[in-house]
């Protein structure tokens, strides 16, 4: 099968696929749609009531309410149920993570591990070549 052949396959599969995907979409939009206007046929075929005059009179409460606050776990899980609050928070610390501070410092703390871990290389190196020296002197 030629590339050429195996691109126009492809891009045939995927415009099938969308078509699909969008023909469902258009079969529910026009179910809900005929829903709504035939919710709104029942309301304008509905009688139109006069707006009362009596006064609601609402129960005072005889006892104050105690409240309870919540705990920093619970405003923490309230937060975080927000999908906004949780971008938010992400874009936060990208931000932060791509500030040249914090670049500059991790780049210093890389270089100093390699240094480090260099030199312990260098002294197993040096420690193993005097002991192969004691040991061909021996």
């Amino acid at each position: 099968m030629s590339p050429v052949l195996a691109v126009c396959l492809a891009v045939a599969v995927i415009a099938v696929a969308v078509a699909v995907v969008l023909a469902v979409a258009l079969r529910r939009a026009q179910s809900s749609l005929d829903e709504l206007h035939s919710s709104v046929q029942l309301l304008r075929e509905a009688p139109q009531r006069q707006p009362s005059t009596e006064v609601a009179v609402l129960p005072t409460p005889y006892a104050p309410v105690a409240v309870v606050v919540p705990s920093s776990e619970q405003v923490y899980q309230a937060a975080m149920s927000r999908p906004l609050l949780r971008l938010a928070a992400l874009s936060y610390g990208v931000r932060r993570a791509l500030r040249p501070e914090s670049r500059d410092r991790v780049s210093a703390l890389m270089r100093r591990e390699f240094r480090r871990r260099r030199k312990i290389r260098q002294r197993a190196g040096r420690r193993a070549a005097r002991m192969a020296s004691v040991e061909r002197q021996s």
